[in-house]
């Protein structure tokens, strides 16, 4: 059992760690952009999610997104959003 949970705690770290470098990266990128808020980091993050598997066939990071009446939402970015900010 204790190997199955350090498997997935590793795993999990991974994808926190990739996520937030995402998150930071595409902030820096939208930093001139008046319109930049949570709604377009999810919604920049779902597509680099898509483009990335259409190109390589694997996610960048693989986010579970929730679907919302203003767009995608990252299951985990408040989590994440919290430990880097």
């Amino acid at each position: 059992m204790s190997f199955q949970t350090s498997i997935f705690t590793k795993v999990r770290a991974n994808t926190d760690t990739a996520l937030a470098e995402m998150m930071l990266h595409i902030a820096r990128r939208c930093v001139d952009d008046p319109r930049f808020g949570k709604t377009k980091l999810h919604k920049i993050l779902l597509f680099s999610e898509i483009q990335s598997f259409i190109e390589t066939g694997e996610p960048i990071v693989g986010c579970t997104f929730i679907k919302k009446p203003q767009g995608p939402l990252v299951r985990m970015l408040a989590k994440v959003a919290e430990d880097i900010w």
